[in-house]
Parts: C-alpha cells; sequence; structure tokens
C-alpha cells in the first residue's frame, strides 16, 4: 500500500519503526496502528484478478514490487544507423533529390507585376574569387540535376551566398527589386466558427491542425 505524501501529512504527529514495519498515528480520537509483513511469499496477483477483486467491491490491496530483469537486447538498439538507413531505403522516393520540375499542379506559381513595369533586370554583385567558384560549382551542380534550366527570360535578379552554421555557402537569390513591382496575393483569414465546425468528432490534432 502507497501512502501519498498528501494524506500523511494531515495526520499530524505519527511513529514510525522500519525494523518492525509498524506505524502509530491517531485518527478521530482513536489510536491506529499499520503493520506491514515480512513474508516473502508474497502472493502475485494479475491484472485480470485484479479486475475482479475490484467488481467484488475490495477496499484494500497489498502490493509488492518485485524487480524484473529485462535482457538489453530488447531495450537498446544494436545498430540505430542500420535501422535507420532501413527506412531511408523503404522511402527512396520520398527522400530522393529532385531531377525533374515539380509537376503541373491546378494552380501553379505565377508572378503578377504592377500595371506600367518593364522587366525586372538587376545586374550581378561583384564576388570574390572565392566566391566564383562556389557559386559556379553550385549552379553546375544544379542544372546537372535538372532542378534549374539555362533562362531566356528578359527578368534577372542577383545571387548572393549566405554562410550556414556547418561553414559551407547556401546559394540565396536577391528578390527584392522583384518584390517591389509585384502584385502582392492576398489570402483572407477564415472563419474561425468554419474551422471548429470541420474539427468537430476528431480526437487527435497535430500542429497542423492548430
Amino acid at each position: 500500500m502507497v501512502l501519498g505524501v498528501q494524506w500523511l501529512a494531515c495526520l499530524g504527529p505519527s511513529l514510525w519503526d522500519f525494523e518492525k514495519l509498524k506505524m502509530e498515528f491517531k485518527y478521530g480520537g482513536q489510536r491506529v496502528v499499520l503493520r506491514g509483513t515480512q513474508k516473502s511469499d508474497m502472493e502475485w496477483i494479475g491484472g485480470k484478478r485484479f479486475q475482479q477483486s475490484l467488481h467484488k467491491f475490495a477496499q484494500l490491496f497489498t502490493l509488492q514490487v518485485h524487480p524484473v530483469s529485462v535482457p538489453v537486447s530488447l531495450c537498446v538498439v544494436e545498430n540505430p544507423s542500420l535501422v535507420i538507413q532501413q527506412l531511408l531505403n523503404e522511402y527512396t522516393n520520398i527522400f530522393a533529390k529532385p531531377k525533374t520540375f515539380p509537376p503541373h499542379r491546378e494552380l501553379d506559381h505565377r508572378i503578377l507585376l504592377k500595371p506600367g513595369i518593364a522587366p525586372v533586370h538587376v545586374r550581378p554583385y561583384r564576388y570574390p574569387v572565392l566566391q566564383t567558384n562556389v557559386i559556379e560549382e553550385v549552379v553546375k551542380e544544379t542544372v546537372q540535376s535538372g532542378a534549374v534550366r539555362p533562362s531566356h527570360s528578359p527578368y534577372s535578379s542577383p545571387i548572393v551566398l549566405v554562410k550556414k552554421k556547418d561553414g559551407t555557402c547556401r546559394l540565396c537569390v536577391d528578390y527584392r527589386q522583384l518584390n517591389k513591382s509585384t502584385v502582392l496575393d492576398k489570402f483572407f483569414i477564415p472563419v474561425i466558427e468554419e474551422l471548429l465546425n470541420e474539427l468537430h468528432g476528431s480526437v487527435i490534432y497535430s500542429e497542423i491542425d492548430l
């Protein structure tokens, strides 16, 4: 039987004897003594029998916790990298690098310019020799992978290199001039009551639902 701290605090002064497994206190003006057992042949009780005893309006259960040794192989994965690699192999199509342009969707992305705006054409920035080599290498790899293709458009935006935490550089396009001439899309905030109606009956939620 587990005695909670909150319950023990309401007893006031009490007398403990851990050698004899005895506890004495006064409750309702009467002396109460709780005694523990020192027998080691305690009876095991399973979950099904425990439920049956509850249905018989049992008021007290004596529980004994026994340490159970579990083989290490059941608790620790011997080779975590092997498990991860199996997962990557199972979903190769998801983790593969893109080699083609994305397929046409129901609504393709488009950029609308303000009326009377000429095509935005910004000259490239000046780069040090080291950055120039990095840019050429990144562009070459991206073209070979099929993610980009040579452009014959009258529009042009410069690129910049941004350092990442691992010391490598990320290629970014400076679209600031183009953004100034673009008609911004407007997305109205949906009605909260309609969103709550869609979640009616749901039990498990994710961050996407938020």
